[in-house]
């Protein structure tokens, strides 16, 4: 289920049913709460009724949070793919990474920054019409899996990976990673 509560006494406010787990956080947008299930399906729903407004089905679960630039909602699947959105949540267009999206993806003023889960990560002109011409950059962060949200802040981008290692990357000029940290003894591969 998607629940709405009252921040101030916790009261349920509604709540909608979804055929499976909603694991990523819920993106509030125009009014409206989208979430995405283990169902495999995108909902949008009513901010202040939960009433159910449109739909969208991909071919595997939306395990990550959706992002959006306010008019586009970008949302990733575990089938590989980031699915664009419009506002009454027609595809716009749709980009194959290489393997399943757990980490949520950021906006940056390159683009959408997306990290697969075996730690690719591509910045997509989220304004280009043509697939092949979508990828703008791509960078290795190694063997560790990626599955904590990505953070961005100007024109960088935070990663966080299973080998308990966190990555500063810069995009300015094209991907690099500036510095990494080993949570556990310092060093990074």
């Amino acid at each position: 289920n998607v629940y709405a509560v009252s921040l101030s006494n916790g009261r349920e406010l509604w709540s909608y049913p979804t055929g499976g787990v909603v694991a990523g956080r819920p993106l509030l947008l125009n009014n409206m709460v989208i979430a995405g299930s283990f169902d495999k399906k995108l909902y949008a729903l009513d901010v202040s009724d939960g009433r159910l407004l449109w739909t969208f089905e991909a071919d595997n679960w939306f395990w990550a949070g959706a992002t959006t630039n306010g008019q586009t909602i970008f949302a990733p699947n575990m089938d590989g793919n980031i699915y664009a959105l419009d506002l009454e949540g027609d595809l716009e267009w749709t980009h194959n990474v290489g393997s399943s999206i757990v980490s949520s993806p950021v906006l940056v003023p390159r683009g959408l920054v997306v990290v697969n889960k075996l730690g690719k990560l591509s910045v997509l002109d989220t304004s280009s019409n043509v697939d092949s011409q979508r990828e703008l950059f791509v960078l290795t962060l190694g063997d560790a899996e990626v599955k904590a949200p990505l953070f961005a802040e100007g024109e960088s981008v935070y990663v966080g990976s299973q080998d308990s290692t966190v990555r500063r990357v810069e995009l300015k000029g094209g991907p690099v990673v500036l510095w990494c940290r080993h949570t556990k003894d310092g060093r990074c591969n």
